[in-house]
């Protein structure tokens, strides 16, 4: 993407904030979202009148695209030239921010915490965003496609290794440690794949995702058995109410005590939220209220310990009127 794709982020971070502050940022997919450089080693950006410098240990060029890159050892004169400048205010997300950091940026500046304009900034996805995002959607189906004909009679963590090569063969990674429970273990919402086997009368769940030009997704699938089905169709239709209730303005309490109703309704306890936002990190704070075009992970999930457990997990598309889901696989 071109350099002025960047700019225009910067430029509304600055405009939100309201104040005239730099802005040091150390969340590797808040780097990327702000200059197009998804650092592998630690890095610290700071933003200063639109101009942006990455600190990093040992960096190869002086510039890419809008970026300028900086030692380490520049930091700290760096920081002393721009409250020379007049500057009095720095903004962090103080959500990743080393502690370390914080006291070395708060000898020079008064720190306020913009976390929560950053992930509302993040959250709304643009198009280039959301094509991203199809694309990565794409092979998680394919992904989805090659696992479940091929796990019967295998070992949970025999499907957890076929999850991570298929994205090293496709040049991706994994989104989380795939989640991979038969029969009692899918009880368990986090369940650590392990050497149990797979039968064919089992019921099989399978949460995982893939991260493609580094945006992520996330999505649950359970292949029943005969005495899981008729739980699967009620979690399913609960799912779909919840999906059918969002839209452009919605608010996350509605959404949240819909899920609570149904869930009563039809005598299932709440083990997790229904929703969550996805994007950069497979786990993305949402505002209260939800907006057109943000992505959404809508899951929801019954548990019966030590028997087993349902889960249905879809990425939508939030639309003016309605949700599309963009998982339909």
């Amino acid at each position: 993407m071109r350099k002025e794709y960047f700019n225009k982020r910067i430029k509304r971070l600055i405009d939100i904030s309201e104040k005239n502050a730099a802005f040091i940022i150390t969340n590797p997919a808040t780097i990327y979202y702000l200059s197009g450089i998804y650092p592998k080693d630690r890095a610290t950006l700071v933003i200063n009148n639109n101009t942006a410098m990455l600190f990093l240990p040992f960096p190869e060029k002086k510039e890419v695209g809008n970026v300028q890159l900086k030692a380490i050892h520049e930091f700290k004169p760096t920081l002393k030239a721009i409250r020379e400048e007049g500057v009095r205010i720095a903004g962090i997300d103080e959500t990743s921010m080393s502690v370390y950091l914080y006291r070395r940026v708060s000898k020079f500046f008064k720190t306020m915490d913009i976390s929560s304009m950053i992930f509302e900034l993040r959250a709304i996805k643009d198009k280039n965003e959301i094509e991203t995002i199809k694309n990565s959607l794409r092979y998680t189906r394919k992904l989805f496609d090659e696992i479940k004909n091929n796990v019967y009679g295998r070992r949970e963590e025999e499907i957890e290794r076929d999850i991570k090569i298929f994205a090293l063969r496709n040049r991706l990674s994994i989104s989380f440690d795939p989640i991979i429970a038969c029969d009692k273990h899918s009880a368990n919402v986090h369940h650590v794949p392990t050497k149990k086997t797979i039968k064919a009368s089992s019921n099989i769940l399978i949460d995982c995702g893939v991260r493609y030009k580094h945006y992520c997704t996330d999505i649950t699938r359970t292949i029943c058995n005969h005495m899981t089905k008729n739980i699967y169709a009620n979690i399913r239709n609960i799912q779909s109410e919840i999906i059918d209730s969002i839209k452009d303005g919605s608010l996350g309490k509605d959404i949240e005590s819909l899920y609570e109703t149904l869930m009563k309704r039809d005598n299932f306890k709440i083990a997790h939220k229904c929703y969550h936002g996805i994007g950069l990190e497979v786990h993305e704070p949402l505002p209260e209220v939800i907006k057109k075009d943000m992505i959404l992970c809508v899951e929801v999930g019954a548990y019966f310990p030590g028997r087993f457990g349902v889960r249905i997990e879809d990425m939508i598309r939030v639309r003016k009127n309605k949700a599309e889901v963009l998982s339909n696989f």
